[in-house]
């Protein structure tokens, strides 16, 4: 992470999003960003490579602590 070849977050565990409330989600992420944050980076990408769909509320959720967004093809080095 010093290097700055390693980011964390936004993410504290990767969530089930149907069977988390969403409370739980907002937290999740608020834990998640402070403990990146004290480690030295945030990543500002919301990463979420669930199989199964998404929740309706996900992009409200991502656009309050994610800044960007990135496609599967767009994080090929």
């Amino acid at each position: 992470m010093e290097e700055g070849r390693l980011s964390v977050g936004p993410w504290y565990v990767l969530p089930d999003e149907f069977l988390a409330s969403g409370e739980s989600l907002i937290r999740n992420l608020i834990f998640g960003k402070a403990i990146a944050e004290e480690l030295g980076d945030y990543c500002p990408v919301g990463y979420l490579p669930d199989q199964f769909g998404h929740i309706a509320q996900m992009p409200q959720l991502l656009r309050r602590f994610a800044t960007g967004s990135r496609r599967g093809s767009d994080l090929y080095f």
